[in-house]
């Protein structure tokens, strides 16, 4: 391509850069534009999709818990499992049996 310039031609100038500007920014968009929006896309569904697998897990925690603590035999249980499960976490943590201090 060959250009000349004079002087008197510069809202052609100005004009012929615009478009070739214009055009390098569309084929730019044109191809960019798709992957950037199947990146977003992508993105979202999976987070959504683990929120909801995330949401499922903690409520159906939530109810077999309710249930087992109805239950007074699996409530004493679950209460002696949660005593004992604290009390390792403590030793793993402090490194001394909560009675030992």
């Amino acid at each position: 391509m060959r250009v000349t310039l004079n002087i008197g031609e510069d809202q052609e100038l100005r004009a012929a850069v615009r478009q070739m500007i214009e055009g390098q920014v569309n084929a730019i968009v044109r191809e960019e534009f798709p992957k950037l929006i199947n990146e977003v896309v992508a993105a979202e569904v999976k987070r959504r999709a683990h929120d909801t697998v995330d949401r499922l897990i903690t409520n159906e925690f939530r109810r077999s818990i309710d249930s087992t603590i109805r239950d007074r035999t699996a409530g004493k249980e679950l209460t002696d499992f949660i005593r004992k499960l604290v009390g390792e976490l403590f030793v793993d943590r402090f490194g001394a049996r909560k009675d030992e201090t």
